[in-house]
Formats: C-alpha cells, structure tokens, sequence
C-alpha cells in the first residue's frame, strides 16, 4: 500500500554532493550531481520514524498511486545504482567484491520488463569476470542501455585505452558494440530520449566562464537516442553555459534546461516545445549583474504538478549557499522570486533538488535540516532537524529515493507525497 512514513528506516544520515569532470581524446562529460533527500514526512526531529498520512492512495485528494516496482533479496552482490526507465523497466547494477583483495570484484546486472520479478542477466562478455572494474550504465528507455567502462568516452584521461562500449535493445538479454567517436548531430530530440550534457573538443561558443568571451570546448545538450543507443548532441542549443537538462518532461511535455545567461552570467531558463528546434528563454529575477554577494554558480528546476521552482545557490564564499528561490506558474515563460535570506527563515543550504509534492507544499533539504513552504515558496518552517537519511533523484517513473544508510533500500513516488519502498539486498 501507499505509504507516507520511512519504513522504520533510522532517520539519522549524511548527505553528500558529487561532481565529476572527465576527458577522453574524442569528447568530455561534465556536470555536478547534487544528491537530494526526500521530503520526511515520517521522521520526527529527533530521528525517530514515525507514521503520518493516509495508507492508501484514495485516503487524501492528493496521494497518487506510487509505481509498483518489486522487490528482490538473494542477490549476488550489492547495488550500486538503481536506473528506471518508466514505471514497469529498468535495470539495476550490482557489484560483489571478495574479501580476498586479490580476488577483486565481479559485476552483475539486473533487468526489470513489464512490472515483473527482477531477474538476473549477463553482461557483456568483456565484463563478466573477475576485477571488471566500474562501469558506467545509462537507460535509453525501456529495456535499452547503454554500457560503459569507466577507461573512455565518459571516464579516461588522456593517454588512457580508448573506451569500449555496448548496448542493447532488449532487456540486456545481447548485447552488441556501441559507438565511441564524437557524436553526431540531431535536428530535435528523439521521443522519450534522456538528455545529457557532453563537451566536445575543438569547438567554442559565446560566454567564457566570467560571462564574456568565448568558451573552448564548451557543454552541448546532447540526447541518448533510445532507438540507436547512441549519443546526439542537437543542431539548436539552448543559449546557456553550466546546462542542466531537467530529467523528464514538464507538465505540457516540453524539455527545460536550467544554466547562467552568457552575456550576464546570470540564471536563467530554457524551454523547448518542439522537442529542442526552438528554445524560449527567461531570466530569473535577482540583483543587477555585478553585485559581489550575488554569484549564481548552478540552480536546479524542480518540476511540480502545475507549478516550476528555481532554486539558485552560490555566493562570493560558499557555492551551495541559496541566493533565491523563484516559482513559475506558467511553464518558465515569467519568474517570481519568493524567497532569498533576508526574507526571514528558510534554507541557508540546498542538497540536490527540492521537493515540489501533489499537496501544494515545496521540501528543500539543506544540511542541518528540513525546511518546508505550505504557500508557494515565500516562508518556510524548519520540520526536522539534523542531516536526512536519504536523497532523492527524479527519474521517468518518478521522485527516488535511496538510503544513505541501508545499501539497496529505496523509496518511489509519482507526486512526491506518497511512496513505495523498494529492497534490493543479498540477505
């Protein structure tokens, strides 16, 4: 059944942030991951879970029904990474190392297809011995990935072997080689690709890194096309620099990308409704350009039922201070900024993206807390103290939220209000 409480998992965590930036000789991939948490409804503040809500979906006007994914114990090793393509698919990645170091680690791969049982399947023949090392799987969409080691396109430096990569079309039952040059060109983004972000050698574009001039081998909104298993960066870029592609669709089916207007180097938002041929852009409200304490460095759109949020962080001293956030009701057309620190109390810090869940109300989760708006983002209460035990990544099935401190536990939720959990454990 629906549920609006943690499972009895313990409340107490840590939260943390990930970057990565990586060369290989044909293409770079770079961005910043901010792992978020999820909206703890059913903790207390002292740590202790608790029950709150209804348990089941029809109980509240604005509990949707979670996805149905399975779980599985038995497994022969730990999991690394849970990936969903939609609510009945995806995969997930598992890794068992011995106790003997000498004896390394060995991969393993799971398949979900149509909403039934996990089952286990082979990877490709390269990869399936011992010491395989970390590789790196993206989800082009229903039982089609792509498979990478972590030597190439998106993790060797120079110097290094050249990557060897694979994909597959069906559920990872065979797998056959993927390509690895530089990617070509795409009039407008396949329908349900996930958009990436990759750096292509030997090409500049508008905007160095202070606003001016001109970035070398600068980020290109690229696609991963679910019917070739290939990358495509697209012919018309959103006229952005530090992009970062909302996970998804908004509500009307359009793609939105978040990132700093070249010319300012201030926030600003990209919107496609034509599957990226065309982009609209708004610039979010905020001090003029030039202000020292207002230094945008990244913002993240959350994606809400009717409703978009900004949240932008940065400043002269400490990057993943909240500068301001900002609330769209009309798909990222027109911006209103209903927050910043000298609004009264509120998130010193964002981790990952905010929560905006079917009950109207906008969680940030920053790191001594979590604080929560009931009316649009303009005040917030501080509902739990302390660093919170999970963080949250939208997914194509919907809100994730994974465990810091029970390997293979997760929680899924199509509005952000009401969840499933999910365990995959070797127990």
């Amino acid at each position: 059944m629906p549920e609006r409480s943690t499972g009895g998992q313990d409340c107490r965590a840590t939260v943390f942030l990930m970057s990565r930036r990586v060369r290989t000789g044909a293409l770079t991939w770079g961005g910043a991951l901010l792992l978020a948490v999820a909206p703890l409804t059913g903790c207390t503040t002292d740590g202790a879970p608790r029950e709150t809500g209804p348990t089941t979906a029809t109980a509240d006007p604005h509990a949707v029904e979670p996805p149905r994914i399975p779980s599985a114990q038995g497994l022969p090793g730990e999991v690394q990474r849970l990936l969903l393509a939609d609510e009945r698919h995806g995969f997930a990645q598992l890794l068992a190392c011995s106790e003997a170091p000498e004896e390394g680690c060995r991969s393993h791969l799971l398949a979900l297809e149509d909403g039934a049982d996990w089952e286990l399947r082979d990877l490709p023949p390269e990869l399936a011995g011992e010491d395989t090392g970390v590789t790196r799987l993206l989800v082009a969409g229903p039982g089609r990935a792509r498979l990478e080691t972590d030597a190439g396109y998106l993790g060797a430096h120079e110097g290094e072997e050249e990557l060897t990569a694979w994909k597959t079309f069906d559920g990872a039952r065979s797998w056959e080689p993927a390509g690895t040059g530089t990617p070509g060109t795409l009039e407008e983004i396949p329908a349900a690709a996930p958009l990436h972000t990759l750096s292509v050698p030997g090409t500049t574009a508008p905007g160095g890194g202070d606003g001016t001039g001109e970035a070398e081998e600068p980020e290109r909104l690229a696609a991963l096309d679910p019917e070739t298993g290939e990358f495509g960066v697209l012919a018309e870029q959103p006229p952005l620099r530090n992009m970062t592609p909302v996970a998804g669709t908004l509500p009307d089916g359009s793609h939105a990308v978040s990132g700093l207007d070249p010319e300012t180097a201030q926030p600003a938002v990209a919107v496609s409704a034509d599957r990226g041929r065309n982009w609209r852009t708004s610039r979010l409200p905020g001090p003029q350009p030039g202000d020292p304490e207002y230094a945008p460095v990244f913002h993240a759109l959350t994606v809400g039922p009717d409703v978009l949020y900004a949240t932008v962080t940065g400043g002269p001293d400490a990057h993943g201070t909240v500068l301001g956030i900002h609330r769209s009701t009309d798909l990222g057309d027109t911006w209103e900024r209903t927050w910043d620190p000298s609004s009264g109390p509120g998130p010193a810090t964002v981790l990952g993206q905010p929560v905006a869940a079917g009950d109207g109300s906008l969680t940030v989760h920053a790191q001594d807390g979590i604080h929560r708006s009931e009316d649009g983002g303009r005040t917030f209460t501080e509902v739990r103290e302390g660093p919170p035990p999970e963080f949250v990544v939208r997914t194509p099935a919907g809100h994730l939220a994974q465990s810091l401190e029970h390997q293979g536990h997760y929680r899924i939720s199509a509005d952000g209000y009401t969840w499933h959990t999910i365990i995959l454990t070797g127990e």
